[in-house]
C-alpha cells in the first residue's frame, strides 16, 4: 500500500511539473501573438472536475481545448485568462488556434504513407520553418508555417493508409504543442533548431496556400 501511495504521489508530482512547463511555454507563445489554448491532459485527471461533458465528448486524449475555444480563432486571449485556465487545471496540455489569428498554419504528417504522400504533394518544396515532433508511435511531426495577411483558408487532409495521413491545418484547427505530452508517454518537442527561440515561421510555400485557399463558395482550389 505504501509502494502505490508513493507511486501516485510521484505521477502526481510529476504531472504538475509538467503541467507548470506548458503554462510557462504558453506564455511565451501569447507574447510571439499565437492563440494560445489549454488542452486536456493526456490521461484526462482532473478535467471532470472543471468541465464536466469533456470526457464525454473527447476521443484525442491530450490534444484538444477543455473550455470553450470559438472566440479565439478570432482574438488572443489575455494573460489573465491563460494563467486562469491553469489555475483551474493545473496539468493542462498547451496548444494554439490556427489561421489568421495565430498567422500560422500547420503540416500534419503521420506514418512512412504520410511522409511520402507529403513529399509527392509538395515535390520537395518544404523550406525550414518551426517544426516539432508529436510523440505518435511509429513518428509524426508537425510543421508551422506564417500565411499572409487576409488569407482565406480551409483545412484538408490526405490519407494515404489507415492510421497514416497528411492535415494541412488552417482556420477552424488547433494544434498541440511542446512541452505537451502525448498519450504514448512521450512529449511533443521542438527540433534542433526548429524552435521558436531559434527561428521564426516561414511564409508558407505557394503549393501549400493553393492547397488551403478557399474559392467563394467553399470549395478548396485543387
Amino acid at each position: 500500500m505504501f509502494f502505490f501511495s508513493s507511486k501516485v504521489m510521484e505521477d502526481n508530482e510529476r504531472s504538475l511539473i509538467e503541467g507548470r512547463a506548458c503554462l510557462e511555454a504558453a506564455l511565451s507563445y501569447l507574447k510571439l501573438g499565437w492563440s494560445v489554448l489549454a488542452l486536456c491532459p493526456p490521461d484526462h485527471v482532473g478535467v471532470g472536475l472543471v468541465y464536466r461533458d469533456h470526457i464525454k465528448t473527447c476521443d484525442s486524449p491530450g490534444k484538444r481545448p477543455w473550455h470553450s475555444w470559438k472566440e479565439y480563432q478570432s482574438r488572443l486571449p489575455t494573460d489573465r485568462e491563460v494563467n486562469g485556465w491553469w489555475d483551474q487545471l493545473c496539468n493542462s496540455n498547451v496548444g494554439i488556434a490556427l489561421g489568421p489569428v495565430s498567422k500560422l498554419i500547420r503540416i500534419d504528417v503521420e506514418g512512412q504513407s504520410g511522409e511520402a504522400k507529403l513529399l509527392e504533394m509538395s515535390g520537395g518544396d518544404l523550406p525550414k520553418t518551426l517544426e516539432f515532433s508529436s510523440g505518435r508511435e511509429g513518428g509524426g511531426r508537425g510543421l508551422l508555417y506564417a500565411i499572409p495577411d487576409g488569407a482565406v483558408l480551409r483545412t484538408t487532409y490526405e490519407k494515404p493508409k489507415a492510421g497514416e495521413e497528411v492535415r494541412l491545418q488552417a482556420k477552424g484547427a488547433q494544434t498541440v504543442l511542446p512541452p505537451s505530452r502525448h498519450p504514448s508517454g512521450k512529449k511533443y518537442i521542438w527540433m534542433a533548431g526548429c524552435g521558436p527561440t531559434d527561428i521564426k515561421a516561414t511564409m508558407a510555400p505557394s503549393w501549400l496556400l493553393a492547397k488551403l485557399t478557399a474559392k467563394a463558395d467553399g470549395r478548396l482550389v485543387r
